[in-house]
Formats: C-alpha cells, structure tokens, sequence
C-alpha cells in the first residue's frame, strides 16, 4: 500500500501510470484475502471483526480508479469519457477514439484474445467452440412474479429502487427494497437502509447473501431478471421465506 501512497490524488505519466497499474495488480490478491475473510463466517471472530472494519472504510479502489481514469484521459486526449474500455495494451498505442466509440458501443472481451468489437449474435454464430447459455423471460416472470434462492429468511412488502452502479447508491431511501444485478462493497450504505435486497445474480455465498445475513435483512439472490422486470416505485412484496418476489403495484 505504501508503494501506491505516493500516486494518491495525482493525475500520473505514462511511466507512473504502468507502475501504479502493476501495484494494484499485487495489491489487489491481497485485497481478495481481506475480502474473503471478512466474507467468510468461518472466519476467527477477532479476525473477522478487524477484516469487516478495513472493509468499510476501504477506500483503495476509489481513489486509484479516478486516478488511473484520469491520467489516461490526460495522457490520450481522445480516450475521455471511454477510459473504462481502455486495456493494458493500449497503453503502447491508444486507438482513435472513433474505435474506442464503437467498442463502447458493442464488443467481448476474450481472455486471452482482448477486446473485440462484435455484436452477442455475430459472436456466437462465428464461434461455434464456444457454448452460450442464453435465459428468456418466461409469462409468469413478465407478470411480476420472480424466484430465487432464499439468502436470509423474512418478509417484507416495499417500494424498489434499482442499483445498478455506485453513483446511484444514495438514491436509495431508508424502506425501500433495493434491486440490483449483484451488490459489491460500494453497496453496503445502501444495504443498511433497504428493507431488504433482491439480486438477479449470485448463490447463498454471494457479497448480497453474507452482508443480508449480517444485517438480518431478508435477501433473496439469484431471480435473473428482477433488475429488468421490476421499475423504480414499483409496490413489491418480498417472501424470503419461500424465495418470491411478487409484484403488488406498478408504479
């Protein structure tokens, strides 16, 4: 951590922007142990407790995200606004930004291949070594009534409120049931204020599952589609007990 201390707040040089890039690579398998500890309720309890307070106050990637945005907007004029969907290797030569625009637009990543600008249906027509698992909304799950695995028992009825980013965090208000594709630390003041949590992602070990077992919030994981289906506003009714969700009223 000291070794990335010295780039706090700074917008950085190409040759400081590749040396803070290799820290947070290290430091971030050092992040995944203090994570999974405080995860982990097998975990010491003593352990436990000092795990689940760095987490808390864990500002790391916070800070090194704006950092590492910021320079390369600085350093490649033509990356601003698109410096999530910049990769290591460009870094050696950045593209235009009218390529950068249309792998925003439309592109995989490919472990090992990089980035390619293609669309879902051309990928999967071109790459028949590959297996796709694609989910459809059935008509019950259009109605408003979703299932999913039970990650904290309890029952509750509230109004949503979608999460799909950390800016949105404080648009949640105390009561609400909070709705998102899968939660991660950024989410936890949300968590603490929502009456309960519904994820379209994850299993019973999930970030949303441990955090609602720590905060006795009824939580049901895993429904694939309550981000789409439900509506900010929308009257839901939350059945951990049995692992439903029911739409009650449309907003």
């Amino acid at each position: 951590l000291l070794k990335i201390e010295k780039y706090k707040f700074k917008v950085l040089n190409l040759k400081e922007l590749r040396h803070l890039i290799k820290v947070m690579h290290d430091v971030s398998r050092l992040f995944a142990v203090l994570y999974y500890t405080a995860y982990d309720e097998k975990s010491p309890q003593t352990i436990r407790k000092k795990a689940l307070a760095w987490r808390e106050k864990d500002e790391v990637y916070d800070i090194y995200e704006r950092v590492i945005k910021n320079s390369i907007a600085s350093i490649f004029p033509q990356s601003k606004g698109l410096e999530l969907i910049v990769t290591i290797n460009d870094l050696d030569k950045m593209p235009s930004r009218k390529t950068l625009e249309r792998r925003f637009k439309k592109s995989i990543f490919v472990p090992g291949e990089g980035i390619k600008i293609i669309s879902l249906d051309k990928f999967y027509s071109s790459h028949i070594n590959y297996r796709f698992c694609k989910e459809t909304i059935n008509k019950k799950v259009k109605s408003g009534s979703l299932s999913g695995q039970t990650a904290c028992p309890g029952k509750v009825m509230g109004k949503v409120r979608i999460l799909r980013r950390k800016a949105q965090v404080n648009e949640l208000k105390k009561g609400e049931i909070l709705v998102s594709p899968m939660t991660t630390p950024d989410f936890v003041p949300a968590m603490k204020k929502a009456a309960a949590i519904i994820t379209d992602e994850g299993g019973i070990t999930c970030h949303a599952a441990i955090i609602s077992r720590e905060l006795k919030k009824p939580c049901i994981v895993g429904t694939k589609f309550a981000s789409q289906i439900f509506k900010n506003e929308d009257l839901v009714e939350v059945d951990a007990q049995k692992g439903i969700v029911r739409l009650i009223a449309s907003s």
